[in-house]
């Protein structure tokens, strides 16, 4: 499974899983906050893209402050 978050530009903010393998049941996944080159996200809204082996799964991240 691969899980990254993208900006309102389509451009890739993080990679939180990179083709991680799971056990079937229920699994959750903490994101800090920051990008790739550890920089906190301003808030605003983003996007994260999960794909498995169907179609992605896109869904709404806000980030308050």
């Amino acid at each position: 499974m691969t899980l990254k978050v993208y900006d309102v530009a389509g451009r890739q903010v993080r990679t939180l899983l990179d083709g991680q393998l799971f056990k079937a049941g229920e699994h959750s996944v903490t994101w800090d906050g920051v990008d790739d080159a550890g920089r906190r996200c301003r808030a605003g809204v983003l996007r994260q893209v999960q794909r498995e082996s169907g179609p992605e799964v896109n869904t709404k991240v806000t980030i308050l402050k």
